[in-house]
C-alpha cells in the first residue's frame, strides 16, 4: 500500500463512523477519538482492532495506549 493510499484510507476513516457521535462535524487528522468522536473504552478497542485488519499490522500495547487523534494512527501507518 503506497503512502497516498494509507492518506486516502486514513481521509475517509470510513471505520469510525459507528463510534461518532456528531455525524455533522467532518473528521480529521486533528480528530480526537475521545473528545470529538465521543468513543468509549470498549469503541477504542475496537477501533483498534479495525485499523489491525484494515491495514494488516499488530499494534504493540505501548502503542495502543498513546493513540489519541487521527493523526497518532497515520503516523504509525507511515
Amino acid at each position: 500500500m503506497s503512502y497516498q493510499d494509507i492518506c486516502d484510507e486514513i481521509n475517509n476513516i470510513k471505520w469510525i463512523d459507528p463510534y461518532d457521535e456528531d455525524d455533522e462535524e467532518d473528521n480529521n487528522e486533528k480528530t480526537n477519538l475521545y473528545e470529538d468522536i465521543g468513543a468509549d473504552s470498549l469503541d477504542r478497542v475496537e477501533i483498534l482492532l479495525q485499523i489491525e485488519k484494515e491495514f494488516n499490522i499488530v499494534l504493540e500495547k505501548e502503542v495502543r495506549k498513546n493513540i489519541v487523534t487521527i493523526q497518532d494512527i497515520l503516523n504509525i501507518l507511515i
